[in-house]
């Protein structure tokens, strides 16, 4: 700027607001700011005798993410919407998420994966995803979105589905089980077998101890409990059409 008497310095407004005071030879201004957010900026000269200018135009600066891909800030294009995104149902319990793969300039970092609008997985790499132990009969929202790798995000692209209803004469057995002294969650394989002696089947629980079995026919089962250094454990578990049956249980060490 110029002035008759000499230019004393700069204030730099941001959203309308002074930030800096800058001397007169200053010609620009460095600010870190929060990611992903929009900010206007412009520059006012003032004089020894505190004479102000009028404001400079406006510049807005939208500030970027830093992804695999490097900088976000010189980055402006975001991806493409994921397309043919389907919901297909596998069981009562369990739908499968499928889409294709998204466009981008810089490449495609990974998608989001939200359920009733909570996330469920994050910057994943494939082009499906698999929710299981949901409620027979349950209606549930699905969104997807790509992210690039600067981390430019897609608009959802969004589904609905309701889960068929429970299997006719089937139910299902959850419990958790837990050390019974330090009441931790643990991760046997659980099996249940027929009255018959036929083993139906058998699979290791989560790490919080909890275990669900979805489907299993109207009948009497005995099911076993198994973990190296833990005492096995057998129950009598009658099955019932239509509802959840839980057996909690407390698995006893083989050495204390």
């Amino acid at each position: 700027s110029t002035d008759d008497i000499g230019v004393n310095g700069y204030y730099v407004l941001e959203n309308n607001i002074p930030i800096a005071q800058l001397g007169s030879t200053a010609t620009s201004f460095d600010s870190n700011r929060s990611t992903n957010s929009v900010y206007n900026y412009q520059i006012v000269a003032f004089d020894a005798a505190r004479n102000y200018s009028t404001l400079s135009n406006t510049k807005q600066v939208t500030t970027g993410y830093v992804g695999s891909g490097g900088d976000g800030f010189n980055d402006h294009a975001f991806p493409s919407v994921p397309a043919n995104f389907k919901i297909t149902k596998i069981t009562p319990q369990q739908v499968k998420l499928t889409w294709s793969d998204s466009t981008d300039d810089r490449g495609i970092e990974g998608y989001d994966v939200f359920k009733d609008d909570r996330w469920v997985s994050i910057r994943q790499t494939g082009t499906s995803y698999v929710d299981s132990d949901l409620v027979a009969g349950s209606k549930h929202t699905y969104q997807i979105r790509a992210a690039d790798t600067s981390l430019k995000t897609s608009a959802k692209e969004s589904l609905s589905v309701t889960t068929d209803s429970q299997t006719a004469n089937t139910g299902n057995l959850v419990g958790t089980l837990l050390d019974e002294h330090s009441y931790v969650g643990l991760r046997p394989v659980v099996s249940f077998t027929l009255t018959d002696g036929i083993v139906e089947t058998a699979k290791p629980v989560r790490a919080d101890g909890f275990y669900v079995f979805n489907n299993i026919p109207a009948g009497t089962y005995t099911v076993t409990y198994s973990l190296g250094g833990f005492v096995k454990q057998t129950r009598s578990v009658t099955i019932t059409a239509d509802k959840t049956t839980t057996v909690d249980m407390l698995i006893p060490k083989l050495f204390h």
